[in-house]
This record gives C-alpha cells, sequence and structure tokens, in this order.
C-alpha cells in the first residue's frame, strides 16, 4: 500500500494485525450499543465498549511495534546500501563515484598549501588474475590499499575501477609529493605472503599539485595521468610529478594520432625494406618497416608515430595498411621471407589473424615466406587469448618471431610459454657488444639459451664489424644492420639487388644495397 505523506507504507504484515483486531472491537462495541437499545444493564454496556476500546488500543500498540521493528529494518538497509555505493567492496577505499564527490568538495573547501592527488594503478594485476586467479588479485588489491592508506591515514583513497586507484594528499606540514610517493613504492615492494606464496607487487604513480587554475578532479586527474602515462612508459613501479612539458607533449601527441589517421586512410605513408643474411652472405629476406615522410613535419620516425598509434586502436589500422601493402609489393620475390614488425597490442584483438588472412588470400603470397615479429611491450605468458592467436597464424604456415628479446619489456618468460618460432636480440644489447666482456658472454649465453629451445637468432642493428664478428663468434644464425646494408624502398614493385659474396662476408667487409 502506497503513502504518500512520507511515512512508511503499510505492508500485508501489518494488516494482518490490524484487521482482525478491528473486527473484534467492531463485534464488541456493536453488542455493546445492542444491550443499551434492549434496556440491559449499564455494566454490560460498559464492559463491552471497554473491551472494543481495549482491542482498539491493543490493535494501535501491536501496529506501532511492527512498524517500527520494519522501519529499523529499513534504516539499516538503507545504511548498507549507503555503504555499497560509497565503499568498494574489495579494497575497502571509496568507490569512483564517491572519491570524486567528496575531492570536489575538500577542493571547494580550504584546502591549506601543499595538497596534491595520486593516480595509482597497480602493476600487472591482469597477469596476476590470469595466472592465479581472482583471489588473489583481489588479495593484491586489499594489500595495495591497505599500504597506501597507511602512508596519508586522514586522506581520501579511492578505487576508480580495475587496477586504479586515487588519493588527494592535503598535508598539515609541508611534503614532498614524490618523496610521499616514493615512501609508498618501497612499503609496497616488500615481499607479501598469500596462500604460503610469496607476492612481489609495484605500482605507477602520476603526481598532480594542487594549484591555481588546477583545483578541480578533472583537472587534477588530467594532469596526473599524462604523468601516470610517462610513469608507465619508463618502465613502471615508479612515481612521476607532472610538468608542464608534458601538457605540450601531449598535444603533440593528439596532432600527431589526428595526422597518421589521415595519413594511413590517404594513403601518404610509403614501406623501406632492411635484408637480412645468413652468416655466410646468403641473402634471407627483408624486413619491412613504414615511413611518413609528413609535408610540414619532414620525416616522422618510426619510434615517434608507432607509440603514439599503440595508445588506440590507429595502431590496428595502421597495422593493417602495412600487412596488406608488404604482401602486396612482395609477392613476386619469391624465395625471400618477409618479416613485419607488429605490435603485441595489436593480438589483444582477433583484427590481426583476419588482416593476415585476408592479405593472403588477396595477394597470393605464401603464408610460409611471412614473419610476423612482435616487437614491444609487455609480458605474453600469461595471455591465453594471445596464445591462441598466435597458435592460428601458425597453423596458417606464417611464422611468429619475438623481437626485442631481452629488452625493457621481452624477456625469459615469453620464451618459455609463448609459442613463437624464433626471437630478435635487442638493438640495444647489440649495440653494447664489444664493450664489455661481461656483456659478450650475456649476447652468448641468450643465444644458446634459443637454440637450446629450438629457435634461431636474428641479431639486428648491427653498425659496425666488431659487432658482427662477435654476434657472429656468439652463434647468431641471421644478421642485419647498417653495416652490412641498409634501407630501400620499392622503385617499380621491384627490390634492388644486393650484392654480396659469401666469401668476402666473412670477413665482414660493408654490404651496400645497390640502385
Amino acid at each position: 500500500m502506497t503513502r504518500f505523506d512520507g511515512q512508511a507504507p503499510l505492508r500485508g504484515s501489518h494488516l494482518g494485525i490490524l484487521l482482525p483486531t478491528l473486527c473484534i472491537a467492531v463485534a464488541c462495541a456493536g453488542a455493546g450499543i445492542a444491550t443499551f437499545h434492549t434496556e440491559r444493564t449499564a455494566s454490560t454496556f460498559l464492559i463491552l465498549t471497554s473491551l472494543a476500546c481495549g482491542l482498539l488500543a491493543y490493535a494501535q500498540g501491536a501496529l506501532s511495534r511492527k512498524l517500527g521493528a520494519d522501519i529499523a529494518k529499513w534504516a539499516a538497509e538503507a545504511r548498507l546500501q549507503s555503504m555499497a555505493f560509497r565503499f568498494d567492496n574489495v579494497s575497502g577505499g571509496l568507490t569512483r563515484t564517491a572519491f570524486i564527490d567528496d575531492c570536489d568538495t575538500q577542493l571547494l573547501a580550504d584546502r591549506g598549501p601543499g595538497a596534491f592527488l595520486l593516480l595509482m594503478d597497480l602493476d600487472h594485476l591482469k597477469r596476476i588474475n590470469d595466472a592465479h586467479g581472482h583471489g588473489k588479485g583481489d588479495f593484491a588489491l586489499r594489500h595495495f590499499s591497505s599500504i597506501a592508506r597507511a602512508q596519508s591515514p586522514g586522506s581520501l583513497f579511492g578505487r576508480l575501477g580495475g587496477d586504479e586507484f586515487a588519493m588527494l594528499v592535503i598535508p598539515q606540514s609541508p611534503v614532498d609529493p614524490v618523496e610521499f610517493a616514493n615512501r609508498l613504492l618501497r612499503s609496497l615492494g616488500k615481499t607479501v605472503w598469500h596462500d604460503q606464496q610469496p607476492m612481489n607487487l609495484s605500482a605507477s604513480i602520476g603526481i598532480a599539485l594542487v594549484q591555481e587554475g588546477c583545483a578541480s578532479f578533472d583537472a587534477l586527474t588530467h594532469r596526473a595521468d599524462l604523468a601516470l602515462y610517462e610513469a608507465k612508459r619508463n618502465g613502471r613501479a615508479q612515481a612521476t610529478l607532472f610538468v608542464q612539458d608534458m601538457m605540450r607533449d601531449h598535444r603533440y601527441a593528439r596532432a600527431i594520432e589526428r595526422e597518421l589517421r589521415a595519413a594511413v586512410l590517404l594513403n601518404e605513408l610509403s614501406l623501406s625494406y632492411q635484408p637480412f643474411f645468413h652468416g655466410d652472405g646468403q641473402l634471407c629476406g627483408y624486413q619491412a618497416e613504414a615511413r611518413w615522410e609528413h609535408p610540414l613535419r619532414g620525416t616522422i620516425a618510426p619510434d615517434e608515430f608507432i607509440p603514439i598509434a599503440e595508445r588506440t586502436v590507429l595502431i590496428d589500422l595502421l597495422g593493417e595498411w602495412v600487412i596488406r601493402h608488404a604482401c602486396r609489393q612482395m609477392a613476386s620475390m619469391a624465395g625471400t621471407l618477409l618479416a613485419i614488425d607488429v605490435s603485441a597490442s595489436q593480438l589483444k584483438r582477433d583484427t590481426l589473424v583476419v588482416t593476415v588472412r585476408e592479405a593472403i588470400k588477396e595477394t597470393g603470397i605464401s603464408p610460409k615466406r611471412l614473419v610476423l615479429q612482435f616487437t614491444e611491450g609487455g609480458d605474453l605468458s600469461a595471455r591465453s587469448d594471445l596464445h591462441r592467436r598466435v597458435e592460428v597464424l601458425r597453423e596458417m604456415g606464417v611464422r611468429v618471431a619475438l623481437g626485442n628479446f631481452a629488452g625493457k619489456h621481452t624477456g625469459l618468460a615469453n620464451l618459455r610459454s609463448c609459442p613463437v618460432d624464433a626471437i630478435k636480440i635487442d638493438h640495444s644489447l647489440v649495440a653494447r657488444l664489444g664493450q664489455d666482456p661481461l656483456h659478450n658472454v650475456l649476447v652468448t649465453a641468450l643465444i644458446n639459451i634459443a637454440h637450446a629451445c629450438g629457435l634461431p637468432v636474428a641479431v639486428g642493428g648491427i653498425e659496425t664489424q666488431e659487432q658482427f664478428l662477435l654476434a657472429k663468434a656468439a652463434g647468431a644464425d641471421l644478421f642485419q644492420g647498417l653495416y652490412l646494408a641498409g634501407a630501400e624502398t620499392l622503385q617499380a614493385e621491384t627490390l634492388s639487388v644486393v650484392r654480396a659474396q659469401p666469401a668476402s662476408f666473412a670477413t665482414a667487409p660493408s654490404l651496400r644495397l645497390l640502385a
């Protein structure tokens, strides 16, 4: 029964008390009136009417008690719903909506000098969930939450979603924001045990200072997010303070993103091809690389525009353009391999598999000639969906290689578990060949490990004779670099002829592509 006076509504349980009691009371009152009209004694009349009044009073009391109990129950349920709205049930921090509301409220109040906002991402949470289950992932979230709140118990702390947290710190005395964040990271980095297993956690943190012109949640979050991106780009597990240069870099990146999308759609990019060789000097194949000659900005290097594309699904559009054009241009070059760099982020979607299948069908290129080289970012060892897509490519006959092996992101975990056909040593390792005997041993050890797994090893970025000789002595199988041959674009759908004599190659002369 709906009430419109702001009071609690009457329910069936209330009517179950009220109606029977009212019926009895009405009956008693009726009997009392009857005695009065039949000239029975006044005492009988008084008894019956008193009984009716008593029953009505009882009904009112019982109803009040029932309503009181239900109101208390409804109030408790409302408190629980309010808590569920305000607090995340895993981490115990404020929910996103509650944090934003409280944050804006505090920022509008007298906040004092030195306030700052931290945006924090728990590193590799998805890897923990995929490899060990969500129970361990939830434990990691709770542990991170307890560590963060312990650094500043009176500060606002909330979970914005997934692995992302935020903290608004309004210190009573001056605090260095970077040192505050680093202290949090040091506490988080200590080994913690869960289910008799050790866990070592890390986080990436972006810091934004509350300043004139930047004193709202949206403004602070925008700056802290740019700083957080820098922390991730530089290897994670660190704190980065926002500086104005990041804003300029962000605007430049947005401009490059828009212009790159237009360049792909308008077919304004080109491809260059750099050859790679066997140890005896025989040509093995070519590696395709996108080039962008911007009409106003001039040449924009792949190292500059590809990371920008990787931030969005624009990398899929760029990757599709490279694969289709490379396969079309190289289809007639029978007997040579075609290596194409592919971002690991493209493996997160089925678009890559569809693109490769369609390019093979459209151009007629043999899938056995294709080598997709995954260059960058991320641990592929715990991603079953990525492994599934790699297996589909290999079943098509396409070979898969790990690029940047033993670099910043790609390591032994991928070699052990990700189904690949070859590896390419990271260029940073090749650049230091000959500078340190221990480093030479490291490269040799990595090549031996790959060979033990049955995988051939390519070495790129060779720029000196010493690097080539040391890489060959270490047991590498394929070689590439400016010392051997530079990259060249296609002219009239044909590549220049590479002149390389096996005998002279063994003594490492400089090989060049001739026009």
